[in-house]
């Protein structure tokens, strides 16, 4: 099979064709090609299908095999693999994801090189902080209801704001908790500056649910800066701007009526063929 290596802002994917992979068995697929020193080396693997000029369907696989819902940083580069490969046409791209209809604006694209921007869509609160803030608790993870949030940005996420806790050992309580049993993406923001108004900037360490430690997430972004409007008492319909770095760079999200759009490169690394025969299936 032939296919793209991208990134974006380090949080990087294996991109293929998906009917160069139809009858494969993709969650083994996805877990070889992102061995770091044993295959391509990912985040994980996104397959492509063209629907329309317009229109294309994505599908993801996290590094450990596990399908993913919807991926900020992913969708982005699915524009950028839809035109590259696909022959779908420059300018306003919708990407169907298992969770969500995303439409991507192409601002601008060169030979290896794309900026682009995702309607993220309508994000969402979830369970209850006083109820996440006990549950910790009771695993020796001490938060106040104010300093966690879950969000739902087509994938489901736990927005920390903890300035002491390190990642790895609030994933740890998160995991003994058992309140998410399926898995969830675990954000913790720190280090926040208020540029004006209505413009904030944020840092953002990320354990994305199926791949671990990665040095960027879109759906993250997207997810910490609605925690931070949420508990800054900061209305979306006021055309809230929030700059999300992370370990791999700076995302930039906003909101406008009430909806979040995520901006960012997509940058090719490079491309190849992979021997896939070994997960083809009967």
């Amino acid at each position: 099979m032939d296919f793209l290596k991208l990134e974006a802002l380090g949080n990087d994917y294996v991109y293929v064709k998906a009917e160069d992979v139809n009858f494969c068995n993709l969650k083994g697929l996805a877990r070889r090609v992102s061995q770091r020193r044993k295959g391509i080396g990912s985040d994980g693997l996104i397959t492509v299908e063209k629907i329309t000029d317009t229109t294309v369907r994505m599908n993801m696989y996290n590094a450990d095999g596990s399908k993913g819902a919807m991926c900020g940083n992913g969708v982005r580069g699915a524009a950028y693999f839809a035109i590259r490969r696909l022959g779908v046409a420059m300018g306003k791209i919708k990407v169907i994801t298992p969770s969500r209809e995303v439409s991507v604006t192409v601002n601008g694209i060169t030979d290896k090189w794309l900026s682009a921007t995702a309607d993220m869509g309508v994000i969402k609160s979830g369970k209850n902080p006083s109820v996440i803030a006990e549950e910790l608790s009771k695993v020796g993870l001490y938060v106040d209801k104010r300093q966690v949030l879950h969000v739902n940005a087509g994938n489901p996420h736990l927005v920390f704001f903890e300035p002491n806790y390190p990642l790895q050992t609030i994933c740890n309580a998160v995991i003994r908790s058992g309140l998410f049993p399926d898995g969830i993406n675990v954000e913790r923001v720190f280090k926040i500056k208020n540029l004006s108004e209505n413009e904030s900037s944020l840092y953002m360490e990320v354990n994305e649910r199926g791949s671990g430690k990665t040095l960027s997430c879109g759906s993250g972004a997207v997810a910490s800066a609605y925690a931070f409007s949420v508990y800054s008492y900061r209305p979306l319909d006021v055309n809230l701007k929030v700059n999300v770095t992370t370990e791999g760079g700076t995302l930039n999200v906003f909101f406008e009526g009430g909806r979040a759009f995520l901006s960012g490169e997509v940058n090719e690394t490079f491309s190849g063929s992979f021997d896939h025969l070994e997960f083809l299936e009967n």
